[in-house]
């Protein structure tokens, strides 16, 4: 929606008098007649400015820096249903760069989360959608780590924005079965991603399953050993404990490993038992579980990007 200003006196604004200065040189009458072209000039070139909308006006701020920043978006939408509208978010999500850790269909619930980068810690969102007459109100919640520093604007422009993508009727039940492209292969170098889940395990560990569930890893470091586990063989990346590192951990990090584990595909036997200790290896596989006990990540159907 667009706010569309007509030219004019404003009201409370005084009338344009005669006496008025601006435009030097001339007449009294011959300054208002030009002032008159300006003005209406002026308003046919300025840009016409979007309305805030019910979303964005109905945006909610709660928290603070220290107990962590509260976003929320809210919009109803006709002739939605909560099983449309969260299935449609399934699909509108990866191009957010939101990963979809949970859903409720059914119930019109779902939890995703924005990665971590070097630039934040992972940021989840909460998306709810409820029976509201004919249509479903939808609710988009930000939930931000505590001693986060965050911009409202960008954040309600960007989270109504999604919520304006969702459809209702015909339009938005082919939007809800569309496919969801596959994701690549996410790059990490072993000690990296250690220390990234190290940080995750201490702080929630029950959410690294649902964080990496159906993505798929080119994991690039040192190999430790190769062992059998059933009938495949298992090949481990060297990874130094915090305290053996060059640059030990701080106080406020983690001070234990995750250790990473390559199940490797049937045809990569002879390529695991071929590898020697502290030879470099680079390995694609897909995230099979993680066992908090052990610390420990495990990939499944890895393959060498040399194979």
């Amino acid at each position: 929606m667009f706010r569309i200003t007509i030219c004019g006196r404003a009201p409370g604004l005084p009338a344009v008098r005669s006496r008025m200065r601006g435009v030097a040189g001339q007449p009294p009458a011959r300054r208002i007649a030009i002032f008159g072209k300006l003005v209406m000039l002026g308003c046919l070139s300025l840009p016409v400015a979007a309305q805030a909308g019910p979303c964005e006006d109905g945006f909610k701020v709660a928290g603070n820096a220290l107990s962590g920043p509260r976003f929320t978006a809210t919009l109803t939408v006709s002739d939605l249903t909560p099983d449309s509208a969260v299935n449609q978010m399934r699909v509108l999500a990866p191009s957010e760069k939101l990963d979809v850790l949970t859903m409720d269909a059914v119930n019109g619930n779902m939890l995703m989360e924005l990665p971590q980068s070097t630039t934040h810690r992972a940021i989840p969102f909460v998306f709810t959608a409820t029976r509201e007459g004919s249509g479903s109100r939808v609710e988009l919640l930000a939930k931000f780590n505590k001693g986060s520093i965050v911009g409202e604007k960008a954040y309600r422009r960007d989270m109504c924005a999604l919520l304006s993508r969702l459809r209702g009727g015909k339009a938005g039940i082919a939007v809800a079965k569309a496919p969801v492209a596959p994701s690549q292969p996410v790059k990490f170098d072993a000690l990296a991603l250690s220390q990234r889940l190290a940080a995750e395990a201490r702080d929630k560990p029950a959410a690294i399953p649902l964080r990496y569930a159906d993505k798929s890893f080119t994991i690039s470091g040192k190999f430790d050993y190769a062992i059998q586990d059933g009938a495949e063989y298992r090949v481990a990346f060297d990874i130094p404990d915090p305290g053996k590192l060059l640059f030990t951990p701080g106080p406020g990090a983690a001070q234990f490993k995750v250790d990473i584990h390559c199940m490797m595909a049937k045809d990569q036997t002879a390529y695991a038992l071929s590898l020697q200790k502290g030879e470099r290896i680079r390995l694609t596989g897909k995230f099979l579980e993680y066992r908090h006990s052990r610390t420990t990540l495990y990939l499944d159907a890895c393959r060498s990007e040399k194979s």
